[in-house]
C-alpha cells in the first residue's frame, strides 16, 4: 500500500483497532482516528472484545498519530470515553457536550470535518 494509511474507526471498531494494537501492530497506520468507542461492561457484543489491558505505550507503536472524538453523553460509554481510553491511552481527544453516540440516531451525517482530516486536507 502506497501512500498515507488512516483509520477512521467507529464505536466497536475502536475497540477492535485497540485490540489490533495491543497484539503488537507496529506501524500500521500513520493516522488513527476512534469515534465514540464503548465502554459499557453489560452488552455482550461490546465486551467480547475487552480493550482494558491496552497501554498508551501499545497504541504509539501501531500508529503516528491517533486521536479520538467523543461525548460525555454516550449512552454506550457513560463513564465517558476521555476517562475510560483518553487520558490512560494518552491520547489526543475532543469531547463533543451532549451529543450522543456520534451517530445518525444522534443526529450526524456527513462530517466535512472529520472528512477533511482523513484527507489530510
Amino acid at each position: 500500500m502506497e501512500g498515507e494509511r488512516v483509520v477512521l474507526c467507529h464505536s466497536l471498531a475502536c475497540r477492535l483497532w485497540l485490540l489490533h494494537a495491543e497484539a503488537g501492530a507496529t506501524h500500521a497506520a500513520d493516522r488513527v482516528l476512534l469515534v465514540a468507542p464503548p465502554c459499557v461492561d453489560d452488552v455482550e457484543a461490546i465486551i467480547r472484545f475487552d480493550a482494558r489491558e491496552v497501554a498508551a505505550e501499545d497504541v504509539r507503536r501501531a500508529a503516528g498519530v491517533t486521536r479520538m472524538l467523543c461525548s460525555d453523553a454516550d449512552p454506550y460509554c457513560p463513564v465517558g470515553a476521555a476517562a475510560v481510553y483518553g487520558e490512560p491511552l494518552e491520547l489526543d481527544y475532543d469531547v463533543m457536550p451532549g451529543k450522543g453516540h456520534l451517530n445518525p440516531e444522534a443526529g450526524y451525517g456527513p462530517w466535512p470535518a472529520v472528512e477533511e482530516w482523513a484527507l489530510g486536507s
